[in-house]
Order: structure tokens, then C-alpha cells, then sequence
């Protein structure tokens, strides 16, 4: 799949905005960061789980995720091979960050994502 077709996604759900976050495009939830495409991180857009999440998706698809390899990966944040990912994994990804970040009122107001 394409950068776009990831971002399209991601705004596709609900109450999302693209932003910047110390210069690199950011997606974000009410101010909350969940996602990042990977203009700017070589292509490799980054996905917030938990470290259970993290375990989880890098066990089933370990060549579209991986912890990343910052500091912030130990806390969940998780690389997202764009290339090698279809739009039902990217969807699958971008909803579970999604839902890591919002309220519990908002997301039970979405239970179809």
C-alpha cells in the first residue's frame, strides 16, 4: 500500500487530524498522537500499542512490524512497514492505536471500528 493510502485511513476514523509533531507529520485523536505516517521517518510510518499490542502484531506480521528502535519503542510505539502492508492490516493497526488514545466515551460510540 501507498503513504496516502495510510493516511487516508487514519482519517477516515473518527475526529482525526493530520499535524506536525517537532517537524514530522503526526496523526492525532483530540491532541493525542496514535500514529505517524513515514514522510520523514524513511517511510516507515510508527503506530502506538501498547507492549502487549507491540508483541502481538510483530509476533503475526514481522515484516510489517517491529518495536521501534528509539527509546519510545519499549513503551509501545511500533514500526509499520507501509510497503509491505495491505489496507486491512493498516486498518487493523491505525484502529487499535486509535483506540489506545480515546476516551473511553468516544470509543464506545464507534464499536464498528
Amino acid at each position: 500500500m501507498t503513504e496516502a493510502e495510510f493516511v487516508a485511513i487514519a482519517l477516515g476514523l473518527p475526529d482525526v487530524e493530520l499535524s506536525v509533531n517537532h517537524g514530522r507529520p503526526a496523526l492525532n485523536l483530540k491532541g493525542k498522537i496514535f500514529a505517524g505516517p513515514g514522510e520523514g521517518r524513511g517511510g516507515v510510518a510508527v503506530v502506538k500499542f501498547t507492549p502487549e499490542q507491540q508483541e502481538m502484531f510483530c509476533e503475526v506480521e514481522p515484516a510489517i512490524f517491529r518495536p521501534d528502535p528509539t527509546g519510545w519503542g519499549r513503551m509501545g510505539w511500533t514500526s509499520f512497514n507501509v510497503e509491505a502492508a495491505d489496507p486491512a492490516t493498516a486498518r487493523s493497526a491505525l484502529v487499535t492505536a486509535w483506540r489506545n488514545v480515546a476516551r473511553k466515551t468516544l470509543a464506545a460510540n464507534h464499536p464498528d471500528l
